[in-house]
């Protein structure tokens, strides 16, 4: 009896703490509403806030990031010693909001900057900046790992931006004409080796201009990942200064505005590789009317249409009811396409293919097999001792054969 009632009493406790209202062990963490500044001289030492969710390693020059929330007015959320290297490791879900340049920098030097990386793939930073200012602003900066997603102004370098293996997203389509409403701008160039990369801007997506900058001559590189741009004034603008040329080896690239790529100060832009989206755009490829840049094509690649060509030119068309529509398909092939057309030439493949699986064989010839059929009919099978094998091979006739 003893036990029942003490169960009876835990059995009570459990169901009144189930009916509490839930307690969030994960809670967020303390707001910072002041800059970070790690220039000061405090943080030549190794510094913590476990409250705001960020510590600082001195030796390293690394901070760290774990679901902040800095919300800093007028001020800039993180200052970097622009003359070093800043590694910003970021787990969780984190914010940093402000009116002006979120993570800006106290001088520059050519190969310094801030390196951004994700702890895990799930990882997220979320930038925002609410005055038609930069959202970003480094001599280099390079895109790790991790998710940011920068709202507000443009993200800048003077020399070169890169995006390794991280997701990227952008949008400016909100800042005021006249503000940073580029999405990526570097004086030096734009590199892409893999990652997502989302851009939607209200000037241009990619922007490198070569002011101040001459190096590297190469102001594009993309050579893996998915690149999606959708832009006010045209998705890529090359050259406006310095000459900035452009290369394209690989990626999976969807130009969405009016113009994709603009050559303006340029000598040439090289698409050796890729797969190309363009069917939003007006003018994929252009160059500026008083420009004698050029784009440099890779060929087309021909292997599936070569084996759907080969496949329709091995068929007999008198077997076929209609081969009109295979000719049509063979007579439509276009050799002079370039890379950025592999979808026409992926059309024509599809066309031929799709011709020759609509084929309908003409039917067999049963013009023989009509005469024995009639001679066999026309005897008595009373006539004979045994009838039963011209039964079995009348019985046997099929009328569905086709002409193979």
């Amino acid at each position: 009896m003893k036990k029942t009632r003490i169960f009876s009493t835990m059995l009570a406790t459990v169901i009144c703490m189930a009916s509490l209202p839930a307690i969030n062990v994960f809670a967020a963490n303390q707001q910072r509403t002041t800059t970070l500044d790690l220039t000061v001289a405090e943080f030549q030492n190794d510094q913590k806030n476990e409250d705001e969710g960020w510590s600082w390693d001195a030796d390293t020059l690394t901070l760290t990031l774990d679901n902040v929330d800095f919300s800093t007015a007028k001020k800039s959320c993180v200052i970097v010693d622009g003359e070093k290297v800043t590694n910003i490791v970021f787990s969780g879900d984190n914010k940093m909001t402000s009116g002006t340049t979120v993570i800006s920098r106290k001088g520059s030097a050519k190969d310094t900057g801030v390196v951004l990386s994700g702890k895990t793939k799930d990882s997220v930073l979320n930038l925002e900046e609410t005055g038609n200012l930069p959202v970003m602003d480094q001599p280099n900066i390079t895109f790790e790992s991790g998710t940011v997603n920068a709202k507000g102004g443009a993200v800048i370098t003077l020399y070169s931006i890169k995006v390794m293996d991280a997701t990227l997203n952008i949008d400016t389509s909100e800042v005021a004409d006249g503000g940073w409403n580029d999405g990526l701008y570097a004086n030096g160039s734009v590199e892409i080796y893999g990652g997502d990369v989302n851009i939607n801007a209200g000037r241009a997506g990619i922007l490198v201009v070569g002011i101040g900058a001459p190096e590297p001559k190469t102001g594009l590189i993309i050579k893996d990942g998915k690149v999606d741009i959708n832009a006010k004034l045209a998705d890529i603008y090359l050259g406006t200064d310095n000459i900035k040329n452009g290369l394209i080896s690989g990626g999976d690239i969807t130009l969405g505005g009016d113009v994709g790529i603009f050559l303006n100060d340029c000598e040439k832009c090289e698409i050796k590789g890729g797969t190309f989206h363009t069917d939003e755009c007006e003018k994929p490829f252009a160059v500026h009317r008083d420009s004698s840049a050029v784009f440099e094509y890779a060929k087309a690649d021909y292997t599936e249409l070569d084996k759907a060509e080969e496949t329709a030119k091995a068929l007999n068309k008198d077997n076929y009811v209609d081969f009109t529509a295979v000719e049509k398909a063979l007579e439509a092939i276009d050799r002079t396409k370039n890379l950025t057309q592999q979808s026409d030439v992926d059309k024509m493949a599809k066309d031929i293919n799709d011709a020759v699986e609509a084929l309908v064989y003409k039917s067999a010839d049963y013009t023989e097999l009509d005469k024995a059929e009639k001679a066999a009919k026309a005897l008595n099978k009373d006539d004979y001792e045994d009838f039963s094998e011209v039964e079995k091979a009348l019985a046997a006739i099929d009328r569905t054969k086709n002409i193979t």
